[in-house]
């Protein structure tokens, strides 16, 4: 069974006397803008921020009857104002894909595990007993909650890296290819190859495939291309009896 997975609001103590809120409060539904603010936040826990749903491929943004539908309790209208209002005070963006994003995501969200939580309260019941055995180091089990914070927090991150992964399409990586000069690579090969192993570079999953275009491209340039183009290039430079001494690996193209 998939390990269980714990979210909550960080809020500055300041959070309600800052001038975003200060001035959403000043609003005549200025209370209901705040919460809203907050259930968003709550809503996108597991989206990173992101005001969204992925179907298969397709990532769909959520529009504003979406967003009524889940928060139940305001009407349309105010939430509409709202996220207008959001945008304004730079509370929420649109990112490039044109889906609206919570500013500051990670600094309002904080997250822990079940492991982690039976560590915490492992310190928390352990504490008491510190007082009388000389043992036991309360840093040490400090250290190993820390730890299995710290793996749990490179996992979410590596998930959400792949989660993010969009493969390319032929034409996006044909147009890729000829913008940055790719003579070498085969796009159809390549799609091909990568959709036959679920577009993995060695045994990890693909997380930039320009990046890995770029790669292909050098690996793929014949090695008898080198050794034809070296020898033109000596003749050509040959002049008294005199070799040109160079690496193939220095050559201009």
């Amino acid at each position: 069974m998939a390990e269980r997975k714990y979210f909550w609001i960080k809020l500055k103590k300041d959070f309600m006397t800052s001038d975003a809120v200060d001035f959403l409060m000043s609003q005549k539904n200025g209370s209901e803008y705040v919460v809203l603010y907050q259930m968003l936040c709550l809503m996108t826990v597991k989206s990173n921020g992101k005001l969204e749903r992925q179907l298969n491929e397709i990532i769909i943004p959520y529009d504003i009857e979406k967003i009524q539908r889940d928060t139940k309790y305001f009407n349309i209208d105010t939430v509409r104002t709202a996220l207008n209002l959001y945008v304004s005070l730079g509370l929420i963006y649109k990112d490039e894909n044109g889906c609206l994003s919570i500013a500051n995501f990670k600094n309002l969200v904080g997250s822990e595990t079940g492991a982690a939580e039976r560590m915490r309260k492992m310190r928390n019941n352990v504490t008491p007993m510190l007082q009388n055995c000389d043992e036991l180091r309360y840093t040490d089990i400090d250290k190993d909650i820390d730890k299995d914070i710290d793996i749990d927090n490179k996992k979410e991150i590596n998930k959400e890296k792949r989660k993010n992964f969009q493969k390319p399409t032929l034409q996006e990586l044909i147009d890729f290819c000829n913008s940055e000069n790719l003579e070498n690579v085969d796009c159809e090969k390549f799609i091909n190859y990568y959709d036959s192993n679920g577009w993995l570079v060695g045994k990890n999953p693909m997380k930039d495939w320009k990046a890995t275009a770029r790669n292909w491209n050098r690996k793929q340039f014949p090695q008898s291309t080198y050794k034809t183009r070296r020898v033109q290039l000596e003749a050509k430079h040959l002049n008294d009896n005199q070799t040109l001494d160079f690496n193939v690996e220095d050559l201009p193209f």
